[in-house]
């Protein structure tokens, strides 16, 4: 049987806004901290749940049946029909969405420690695995994935955003790591930044010899990566909220900013404050969305699909309108 659960849309409210507008909202009783989209349909991970949103009409949103997990899901990844699960502790969980209104979980393999976030690249799937650094799994086949090797990171692996020959990793209290994964069964750490002991990264993206670092309250930090052995901080982002989730499309870099809502840079215009000698970022951010009063949304995480902005909230799923 098919369940659908209707929600009508917020209207618009502003306040901190610059550019940017709520489109609707899907509200849940537990944190929503992942999220992926494929076709007409958004993946969101909670605790010890998957749950599907059917956004076919984007203004009256319905959920196809949850899915339950163990331990608390964090990343999300879709590669072809399949879903791709950082499980916490229950590891990396993979799920058939072929069909998502009967979607079912296929195959589980336990992590090295506690599996948080998911890239993939080719048929190996790259796991952040808190204290035991990175696991790399074989996921030719989706029934039957297989670690085939790992690196013990010296902090807690919270990230990974994988390019080319390289992985970058927010790794906790350890900062900024950049591995060379050209040998995916002999990988090498290359550089490393961190900014002191007190210091947590959660979330890593990079994008023409830049890396952009997520530090949670101490906001978003831009790296010079051009020499991956001499890794440099070039220019910050202190706004509300704390850096916990970015994503990146062409250019154009969003950010879940916590209490603070949903940021959006543009990475060109953030060049230029670095080459005016700037040491925050300022012109570089072009739109931004939080109401005008807080009501109890955290963003953890976000993704940008078609003319949207898909996020992760403390109280559910919250879309914004999206131009850039």
């Amino acid at each position: 049987m098919i369940f659908f659960l209707f929600l009508q849309t917020d209207s618009l409210r502003f306040g901190d806004s610059l550019n940017l507008r709520l489109v609707s909202r899907w509200k849940s009783n537990k944190p929503i901290v992942g999220i992926e989209v494929k076709g007409n349909y958004a993946y969101l991970s909670s605790l010890k749940s998957i749950y599907i949103i059917d956004f076919s009409d984007i203004k009256q949103l319905g959920i196809a049946p949850e899915i339950k997990v163990d331990g608390m899901p964090i990343g999300l990844k879709v590669k072809g029909n399949y879903l791709y699960v950082a499980g916490g502790e229950a590891g990396l969980i993979v799920i058939d969405i072929t069909d998502p209104y009967t979607a079912s979980i296929v195959s589980q393999v336990p992590s090295r420690d506690s599996a948080l976030y998911i890239d993939i690249k080719e048929n190996y799937l790259f796991m952040a695995d808190a204290e035991a650094g990175i696991t790399v799994y074989d996921i030719s086949n989706p029934k039957n994935p297989k670690i085939i090797s790992y690196f013990d990171t010296p902090g807690f692996a919270r990230a990974i955003h994988v390019v080319g020959n390289y992985a970058y990793v927010a790794d906790g209290p350890a900062g900024l790591l950049i591995l060379d994964i050209s040998n995916i069964k002999n990988i090498k750490l290359v550089g490393s930044y961190t900014l002191g002991d007190t210091t947590f990264a959660v979330a890593v993206k990079y994008y023409n010899n830049r890396a952009y670092v997520g530090f949670g309250k101490l906001g978003l930090y831009v790296f010079d990566v051009s020499n991956p052995k001499d890794i440099k901080p070039i220019i910050r982002y202190i706004g509300l909220g704390e850096a916990l989730g970015l994503y990146l499309k062409g250019s154009y870099l969003y950010l879940a900013a916590g209490k603070g809502g949903v940021r959006i840079f543009d990475l060109d215009k953030v060049e230029n404050e670095f080459k005016l000698g700037r040491k925050t970022i300022v012109e570089g951010e072009i739109a931004r969305y939080r109401s005008p009063e807080y009501t109890g949304d955290v963003l953890f995480d976000l993704i940008v699909y078609n003319n949207y902005i898909f996020s992760a909230s403390r109280n559910g799923l919250i879309i914004y309108a999206n131009s850039y």
